[in-house]
């Protein structure tokens, strides 16, 4: 296929419409994308087809094109003209900025941080409650003003009344 293969990038909201030859690599249309969308070309995922450039599954690559070698498929230097449908010249391929490594490691980091302070919560409140109770017995104590249950002075043995007041089995 010689000439040109017209690609339409997509990122978030902005589209765009990039032309390269038809011999240009993933590489190059990573730079063209990095150009347009100011995302460094580590950081982008490419989306083609419904897969990931790059993330291709070998046997998937391998079936359209017997020709391609493994490092074709895993360095970016796969040729576009190998994604293009059957009939056509036009790629249509939407651009995921990947979470740096950095960005990575300072959100784990405040994972284990919540987690970390949950659990010193949950300790905090055990051993609070614990000492309270033995410092304060009286906050635990039933009050005075204790109300009467609704089951007291009832006899036992009237089991109809004791089945009105819930108390019956």
């Amino acid at each position: 296929m010689a000439g040109e293969i017209k690609v339409r990038l997509q990122h978030h909201k902005d589209r765009f419409e990039v032309t390269l030859p038809a011999t240009s690599r993933v590489s190059a249309l990573k730079q063209e994308a990095s150009r347009l969308t100011s995302v460094e070309p580590g950081r982008q995922r490419l989306i083609c087809r419904g897969k990931a450039m790059g993330v291709f599954p070998i046997y998937d690559l391998l079936q359209m094109h017997n020709t391609l070698s493994w490092l074709e498929v895993l360095d970016g230097s796969l040729e576009l003209q190998t994604l293009l449908p059957k009939a056509g010249a036009e790629l249509t391929v939407m651009l995921m900025p990947m979470e740096s490594s950095g960005d990575q490691a300072r959100r784990t980091w405040q994972h284990y941080q919540r987690v970390l302070l949950a659990w010193l919560r949950s300790i905090w409140a055990f051993m609070y409650s614990f000492f309270h109770s033995l410092l304060v017995p009286s906050a635990y104590a039933p009050s005075k003003a204790h109300k009467e249950h609704h089951t007291d002075g009832i006899d036992p043995t009237d089991l109809a009344r004791l089945a009105a007041c819930g108390a019956g089995g």
